[in-house]
């Protein structure tokens, strides 16, 4: 896999993006329609941009727990009755 990647730095980021992607989805799929309400059409992808945007904005909260700071995002990015 490191090959294929172009390097021993790709493969790791590669792997980074999955964990957190794997992450993320796990969060939506468990706290989701009961505090946020993304579309049935969102995709891991957008979920992870939620969230990295979100980080990028509440860096006060960078160190929080993640899945505060999931569902917080996704609470932010998607929400109910609006």
């Amino acid at each position: 896999m490191k090959e294929a990647a172009g390097g021993k730095g790709e493969s790791l980021d590669y792997a980074k993006l999955q964990m957190l992607s794997f992450y993320v989805m796990a969060v939506a799929d468990t706290m989701g329609r009961a505090s946020f309400c993304a579309p049935p059409t969102m995709k891991t992808q957008d979920a992870v941009t939620v969230v990295k945007k979100y980080i990028q904005s509440h860096l006060e909260q960078k160190a929080s727990q993640g899945a505060y700071v999931v569902n917080a995002a996704m609470m932010e990015a998607y929400p109910c009755g609006k």
